[in-house]
């Protein structure tokens, strides 16, 4: 007997890692308030987080960018490096449509989406709403500049009378007060904000949240220069500075992520804004607006860590959603159905696998719903016309109110090979053992046979007799005979080659308890057995079983052989077999074989159903591991028990046939 196994600790232990991943992709992406969207190569969107559905509506998939833009942009002539070679961060503002059709100013944050050959198939952008803090930075540079206006006409008028000076007084104090209203608004933001004067590079301002960020207490940063807080990333420090004093020299701003150090010397991720303006004490000022963005960036290398396990998973994974859609493919799937990524993910399931037609779809749709986690075989079909069996595990999830399962699917073609040579080296040891059963049953079925023959040869000299004296009387009467024993020869002969011969094996519904008492015709057609006595114990309500009636007849009879071999050696007083039949138990049919005989030794208990193991001198050691074989290919179990008085059980349990069952309620 060969045995298979095959070790699925580390698919079970990936499918454990994707799963965390996911949930935790999951709760990083809805905390994280920023829009983060995906782009294909056509700028139609393809994915976004809820932040994106939450601005641009539910319906955004599929939209082109431009649909929600506002005004006369050309924000493409920015974007369009990312879908050649640039590898950069592109920083783009304008204006877009909100869900409820108010205009808003965006800043998005452009990077190129690639696979992994390198290939640009798209964009990922985060974007954030920045309508409210350019109000805002607008407000407070208009402010500033009418102050300013103002202290300085008010300083030439006050030279002219003492009215004016009043007038003026009043007017301070009311820009003063708007002054404390900004400051008493720099304090409460969200983002850090922090003026450096552009000539020496020393900070002149931070508000309370920049500071807080940063892990420095109230205005211990004024005065420092602006480069203690940079650290080094991909670029140095002063390679950052470069490029952001390059920048205001040319557009007055800047916008980018940058690695900054807190006091502590931990290293962070801020997006940062910068812009200029003239400050009437410190001349040029650079307004540096900053964000922690370091949760994000870990999401999105998160997420960049768990695409590139799933694109280079061994199996096919597939997301599939209520209608069949399938939304999502790895590179594996694609590699084993012979389609690109895009042709896929414009396919359904009934399209690539022959199982399920469209019109079934939604049945077997129900019961993955149902069974949340189910595992099954299928066919999937290549783009060439192969079909081939697969072995698929499918997860049903819902999120946000939509429906989808992951299926990870297997191609098992090799193993189903492996499995019909097994079956076919099974099938031809079974048949070894059934001649070799027969063989102990020759001198009985000799018997057996003797009996019919006799009478046939009997009735037939009777018949010569009537003939030839001319009595006639009883000669119908005695071909009956004649042809009643000859039909019981033949009956005996076809019972045998029934039993031996080499055929595919064929389940049908099978009635178990006949199929007993038929085996006992065979193996002891006068019922001797060398002295020993058989009760049946059957249970006539008995359902039928789905089962190949020639295989389940030759455990019977190896069962049946053993026990009585298993007495040779007892007093024929004792020498008893049972064969009891009980009433199903979960689905299955459980049959005993009791023995009186002389029971299990110790060491041969746990190796009964090895295959060449046997107690007896002639044995070949294969009939109850094949027996075993037979039992477990039909669903079932074979096991055996030692007796608390003398001899041992063989309990086999067999499924009933549920199609006949169903038929009958």
């Amino acid at each position: 007997m060969v045995s298979i196994a095959v070790d699925v600790t580390h698919r079970n232990q990936i499918a454990a890692a994707l799963a965390e991943a996911s949930a935790r992709e999951k709760a990083i992406l809805a905390s994280i308030p920023d829009i983060i969207v995906e782009v294909n190569n056509n700028k139609e969107y393809t994915w976004s987080n809820r932040a994106g559905y939450d601005f641009f509506g539910d319906e955004l998939l599929g939209k082109k960018a431009e649909y929600y833009f506002e005004g006369e942009q050309e924000p493409y002539d920015l974007a369009n490096p990312l879908f050649g070679k640039d590898d950069s961060v592109i920083y783009v503002e304008n204006w877009q449509r909100r869900r409820d059709g108010e205009k808003r100013l965006l800043a998005w944050w452009r990077q190129a989406l690639k696979d992994t050959d390198g290939h640009v198939i798209g964009a990922l952008s985060t974007a954030r709403d920045i309508t409210d803090r350019k109000r805002t930075e607008e407000q407070l540079r208009a402010a500033h500049d009418k102050l300013e206006a103002r202290v300085a006409e008010r300083t030439t008028e006050l030279l002219g009378a003492n009215t004016s000076l009043r007038r003026e007084i009043a007017d301070r104090e009311r820009a003063e007060e708007s002054a404390r209203l900004a400051a008493a608004m720099m304090n409460h933001m969200a983002d850090g904000v922090q003026l450096t004067r552009a000539e020496t590079g020393e900070i002149v301002f931070a508000n309370p949240r920049f500071e807080e960020m940063f892990g420095y207490g109230p205005g211990e940063l004024n005065g420092k220069p602006v480069s203690i807080l940079n650290a080094p990333s991909e670029k140095s420090p002063e390679d950052t500075a470069a490029e952001i004093i390059q920048s205001l020299g040319q557009t007055g701003k800047w916008s980018g992520e940058v690695c900054n150090i807190r006091k502590n010397g931990e290293h962070f991720w801020c997006a940062a804004a910068v812009s200029t303006f003239d400050h009437a004490t410190y001349g040029t000022v650079w307004v540096a607006v900053h964000q922690d963005v370091t949760e994000r960036k870990r999401a999105e290398e998160a997420l960049r860590r768990t695409q590139l396990a799933v694109d280079h998973s061994s199996e096919a994974i597939l997301r599939v959603h209520e209608d069949g859609h399938i939304s999502y493919v790895n590179r594996s799937a694609c590699s084993r159905l012979g389609y690109s990524n895009a042709e896929l993910v414009m396919m359904s399931i009934p399209d690539i696998s022959p199982n399920y037609t469209h019109e079934e779809w939604p049945a077997h749709w129900e019961e993955l719903k149902r069974a949340g986690t189910l595992i099954f075989e299928a066919r999937h079909q290549r783009k060439n016309g192969n079909v081939f069996p697969v072995e698929v595990t499918t997860n049903h999830h819902v999120h946000e109110g939509q429906e989808y399962v992951w299926a990870h699917v297997r191609d098992i073609t090799e193993r189903k090979r492996i499995e019909e040579q097994l079956r076919t080296r099974e099938a031809e040891l079974a048949h070894a053992t059934r001649l070799s059963t027969i063989g102990a049953t020759v001198a009985g079925l000799a018997h057996e046979l003797n009996q019919p023959l006799s009478a046939v040869s009997t009735y037939a000299d009777a018949c010569t007799r009537m003939v030839e004296s001319g009595s006639d009387d009883k000669l119908v009467e005695t071909l009956v005979k004649v042809a009643h024993q000859a039909e019981r020869a033949g009956k005996i002969v076809h019972r045998v080659q029934r039993f031996i011969r080499k055929e595919a094996s064929l389940r049908s519904p099978v009635d178990l308890n006949a199929l007993i008492r038929e085996t006992l015709e065979l193996v002891d057609p006068e019922g001797r057995f060398d002295g020993v006595s058989i009760s049946l114990k059957l249970d006539d309500s008995l359902p039928p079983i789905l089962a190949d009636a020639i295989q389940i007849q030759q455990v019977v009879v190896n069962l049946v052989r053993n026990a009585v071999e298993s007495m040779e050696q007892i007093d024929t007083r004792h020498r008893t077999i049972t064969i009891q039949s009980n009433a199903p138990v979960d689905d299955m049919v459980i049959v005993t074989v009791c023995d009186t005989g002389t029971g299990l030794e110790p060491d041969a208990a746990d190796r009964l159903f090895e295959a060449f193991f046997t107690t007896k001198s002639n044995g070949m050691g294969l009939g109850l591991s094949v027996s075993q074989t037979i039992i477990k290919a039909h669903g079932g179990q074979l096991w055996a028990t030692q007796n608390s008085d003398s001899g041992t059980t063989f309990h086999l349990s067999l499924p009933i046939d549920r199609r006949t069952t169903d038929d009958n309620r």
